[in-house]
């Protein structure tokens, strides 16, 4: 449900990737043409720990990604 309320406010969208055969979620938010950051969690964290820091750099584009393999 969070997950739900953050991509309401902050506009993010969700791209699955396969990485040297892992699979990871990326979630991304902001302007497509801005200056990327990119947020990197610790284990076992996912990418909602970033979820206020996501709405506070909404002007840049910014790259979440769930770093433990689907």
């Amino acid at each position: 449900m969070a997950t739900r309320a953050m991509q309401a406010n902050t506009g993010e969208s969700r791209r699955d990737l396969t990485v040297d055969g892992a699979r990871l979620a990326c979630w991304e938010a902001g302007p497509e043409d801005a200056e990327p950051v990119l947020l990197l969690h610790g284990y076992p964290s996912n990418h909602r720990v970033w979820r206020h820091q996501i709405e506070a750099l909404s002007r840049r584009r910014v790259i979440a990604l769930d770093l433990l393999d689907r």
